[in-house]
C-alpha cells in the first residue's frame, strides 16, 4: 500500500503501548481510531489471523477515522499456515478501492497481479534486511527482479543490500532496473538518490534523499540511507557526521526495531562517550545479524571506556581487521581516541602475518597513530613510530610526507625522504613508479616552497592520468592546485580545489584508506585560504567535514581545522561557538598524553 497512489502507510505496531505489544488483544478499534488522529491518519486497518489446523483466515476491517465508522470488511481470505502473508495480500486488495480513487484502476492489483514468488521473495529480502543479513535479503530481492522484472521496488530495495555488501555493480544494475520503470514521486527520489550514492556523487545523493524524507518524513530507509552518504561519501561542505547522527537518529525514531541503523549508532554513541547507550545497540546488533566481522566492531567500540578497548590484545589476535575498523572509527573523538590509539598500537606488535591483508591492516593501523600523534604535536612519538615500523617492515616512511605540513618539527625527516627519492630517481622524481608517492612529493615541495618541482610534479601526474585511474586523476587535479597556491596564484588554486572536493572521484571503499582518497589536506589548505580571503563561512563549510570519523587520516588535520574554524567563528562573531571548538581544541590536545599514560 505504502506510496500507492496517494497512500502512505504508517506502521501501528510502533506506536503501541508495552502492555498492548504482550496482548494486541487489549488493542480494541477506539484504541486504533485515537492512534490515527494522533498520526494524522485518514484511516485505520486493523483484523486477526485466525489458525484454522494447518492454514489460517485473515480478516480485516476498515475504519473512517473522520466518521468513527467501518468503512468496509474483507472477507475472511484464507492461507497457508506458513504462508499467511498471502491471505493479508488478498485481503488488503480487497480493501483498496475504498481507498485509491477509481483513476487508478490498476493499483488495486499492483500486488496481487505479480507472481506470488515474486512477492514472497520481496518479503523474505526485507525481513533479511531489517536483520541485517545482506547476503540473504540481496538474493531475496534478486530473486523478486528474476520473477517479475517489472517490480521496481525489489530492485531498489535489492540495490541498497547490495551496496551494503560493498557489490556496488550490481547494485549499480539493479537501481538502473528500478529507474527504468514507473515509481510513486518520493520512491523515485530514493532511487536517484540511490543511484547517485553508487556512483559517489555526495551532494546530489544529499539532494534526492532529502526531497524523499521531505514527501514522506516517516521513510525509515530513505533516512538510514541519507546517513550512509554521510559517513561514507563526504559531501563538499558540512559536519557529515552530525549530520549522520541526525539521520540514523531520525531512522531508529521512526522504527526502533529497523536494525540496519543499528551498526552506527553504536558507533555515533560511543564517539560521544554514552557507553550504555552504545553497549545497547551493539547488543541488539549483534543478537540479530550474522555478520561476524560487523558484530567484533560493534562489540569493541562499545567497550571503549577511560580503560581502552576491552580485550584489546585478543582482538588484534583473532579479528585484528575489526579492531583497526573500530579504532579508524573512534579516532576522531577525543573521548575515544585514547582508545584508537591503544587499538593501534597493539595491532602493530601482535599482527605479524606475512599476507597481503596484514600489510594493509598494520599500515592503516601505522597512518592512524601518525595521525593521532602528529596532530597533538608529538614529533618524538611519530619518528619512533615511523621508525621502528620501517626497521620491521621496510616501509612507512612516506607519512613524513604527509605529516609534516601539519607538525613542522617534521619537516627535516620529510625533506630526508624527498632527497632520498630524487638521488633514486631524478630531481624531479621522473621515473617514480607509484602515482601516490608522487603525489606525496609534490604537495610536500609546495608545502616547502619548492613551487618549481611541485608544478614539474603535478604536471607529470597529468600525464599519467591520461590513461590511468580515477585515483590518478584526483591525484594529479590535486598535486595541480597545489602547485598553483605554490607559485601564488590564489584564485587558481581555489577554484581546483573547490572542483576536486565537488567531484568525487574514487570508489567508496578507498576513501578510508589511501592517502588522497579523501582530499583531507585539500579540504584543510581550501579552508585556510578561505578564511584567508575573508570568506569565515565558506571556510567553516569546508573544514568541517574533517570531523568525519570514516577516512583514518583525518585525525591528523582536526587539531588545526578546530584552530581554524574557530578563528573563522571569531570574525563571524559568533563567540559562543568559537569558544566551544577552543575547548574542543583542548580536549583533543589532552585526549592523548604521551607514552608515559599509555
Amino acid at each position: 500500500m505504502d506510496g500507492a497512489g496517494a497512500l502512505r502507510w504508517v506502521d501501528g505496531w510502533a506506536h503501541l503501548a508495552p502492555a498492548q505489544r504482550e496482548d494486541v488483544r487489549l488493542f480494541s478499534a477506539s484504541d486504533g481510531l485515537a492512534l490515527a488522529r494522533a498520526q494524522r491518519c485518514g484511516f485505520v486497518i486493523t483484523g486477526r489471523v485466525i489458525a484454522r489446523g494447518d492454514s489460517a483466515d485473515v480478516l480485516l476491517e476498515l475504519f473512517d477515522v473522520a466518521g468513527d465508522s467501518i468503512l468496509a470488511r474483507a472477507p475472511a481470505r484464507s492461507a497457508a499456515l506458513g504462508e499467511t502473508w498471502r491471505g493479508g495480500l488478498a485481503a488488503v486488495s480487497a480493501l483498496l478501492p475504498r481507498l485509491i480513487p477509481t483513476a487508478v484502476p490498476d493499483v488495486e492489483a499492483s500486488w496481487t497481479s505479480r507472481p506470488p514468488q515474486a512477492v514472497a521473495d520481496y518479503l523474505l529480502g526485507e525481513s533479511a534486511f531489517r536483520r541485517v543479513r545482506m547476503t540473504e535479503a540481496l538474493a531475496a530481492f534478486r530473486r523478486a527482479v528474476q520473477a517479475d522484472s517489472s517490480f521496481a521496488l525489489a530492485a531498489v530495495r535489492g540495490a541498497q543490500a547490495a551496496s551494503w555488501s560493498h557489490r556496488t555493480d550490481e547494485a549499480s544494475q539493479l537501481v538502473a532496473i528500478a529507474l527504468a520503470h514507473p515509481l510513486s514521486p518520493r520512491d523515485a527520489h530514493f532511487a536517484r538518490g540511490l543511484s547517485a550514492y553508487l556512483d559517489r556523487r555526495a551532494d546530489s545523493a544529499v539532494k534526492e534523499l532529502r526531497r524523499a524524507t521531505t514527501l514522506d518524513s516517516s521513510m525509515v530507509v530513505a533516512w538510514a540511507q541519507l546517513g550512509e552518504v554521510f559517513i561514507h561519501l563526504l559531501p563538499s561542505e558540512g559536519p557529515a557526521d552530525s549530520l549522520a547522527a541526525l539521520a540514523f537518529g531520525a531512522a531508529q525514531r521512526l522504527d526502533s526495531t529497523y536494525e540496519a541503523a543499528s551498526f552506527h549508532l553504536v558507533d555515533i554513541a560511543a564517539r560521544r562517550g554514552d557507553t550504555g547507550r552504545a553497549r545497547a545497540f551493539a547488543a541488539r546488533f549483534a543478537r540479530t545479524t550474522i555478520d561476524t566481522q560487523l558484530v567484533h566492531e560493534v562489540t569493541l567500540m562499545a567497550s571503549c571506556d577511560a580503560s581502552g578497548f576491552a580485550g584489546v590484545r585478543a582482538a588484534a589476535l583473532s579479528a585484528p581487521l575489526a579492531l583497526v575498523n573500530a579504532a579508524k572509527t573512534l579516532a576522531i573523538s577525543p573521548v575515544t581516541a585514547a582508545c584508537a590509539h591503544q587499538g593501534y598500537s597493539i595491532l602493530l606488535q601482535v599482527d605479524t602475518a606475512t599476507t597481503d591483508d596484514a600489510d594493509g591492516r598494520r599500515f592503516a593501523a601505522l597512518a592512524g597513530l601518525v595521525a593521532l600523534d602528529a596532530a597533538r604535536g608529538h614529533g618524538a612519538d611519530v619518528v619512533r613510530t615511523i621508525e621502528q615500523f620501517y626497521a620491521r617492515w621496510r616501509s612507512g616512511r612516506s607519512l613524513y610526507l604527509l605529516a609534516a605540513p601539519v607538525l613542522p618539527a617534521l619537516a627535516d625527516s620529510a625533506r630526508a625522504v624527498a632527497l632520498a627519492d630524487s638521488i633514486a630517481h631524478g630531481p624531479t622524481f621522473a621515473v617514480r613508479p607509484a602515482p601516490m608517492r608522487l603525489w606525496e612529493l609534490g604537495v610536500w615541495a609546495a608545502f616547502d616552497k619548492h613551487a618549481r618541482l611541485s608544478s614539474v610534479i603535478a604536471k607529470s601526474l597529468g600525464t599519467r592520468a591520461m590513461t590511468g585511474s580515477r585515483l590518478d586523476t584526483l591525484v594529479a587535479v590535486s598535486a595541480g592546485a597545489h602547485a598553483a597556491l605554490a607559485a601564488g596564484d590564489t584564485s587558481l588554486a581555489v577554484e581546483r580545489f573547490t572542483e576536486l572536493i565537488r567531484t568525487h572521484l574514487v570508489k567508496t571503499n578507498k576513501l578510508p584508506w589511501e592517502e588522497a582518497a579523501a582530499l583531507g589536506i585539500d579540504r584543510l589548505v581550501l579552508g585556510t585560504v578561505l578564511l584567508a580571503r575573508g570568506e569565515p563561512a565558506r571556510a567553516i563549510a569546508v573544514l568541517d567535514v574533517l570531523d568525519s570519523a570514516m577516512p583514518v587520516y583525518f585525525p591528523l588535520y582536526q587539531a588545526s581545522s578546530l584552530t581554524l574554524r574557530a578563528r573563522a567563528d571569531d570574525a563571524l562573531g559568533a563567540s559562543t561557538t568559537a569558544t566551544r571548538l577552543r575547548k574542543r581544541l583542548t580536549d583533543v590536545m589532552q585526549s592523548i598524553k604521551g607514552p608515559a599514560a599509555r
